[in-house]
């Protein structure tokens, strides 16, 4: 307490303790509010696309109808990896 008012500071060190969890919990609060907000842009929340039926066509085919929808896709699992192997082994 003397090294304080030696120092010339003359607030209460609870009070400096205070002061920084409110601002930490003001950050948080805004990180949280910027994330709600960059995710509604990332998913195009409230947007909506047509999907065009893509059941029993090649995954070729299937991805050009959908990438003429403007929606992009990812395969994976199992079944992706046996397709990758089996179209390596015919080209």
């Amino acid at each position: 307490m003397t090294e304080n008012t030696e120092k010339g500071s003359r607030t209460p060190t609870w009070l400096k303790i205070i002061a920084n969890l409110i601002l930490m919990a003001l950050a948080g609060v805004v990180l949280v509010w910027l994330t709600s907000m960059w995710l509604d842009v990332w998913t195009r929340h409230g947007k909506e696309a047509v999907v065009p039926s893509v059941k029993g066509l090649d995954l070729y085919t299937a991805e050009e109808r959908l990438i003429e929808n403007e929606i992009y896709f990812t395969a994976g699992g199992s079944e992706a990896d046996n397709w990758a192997i089996k179209a390596t082994a015919e080209a």
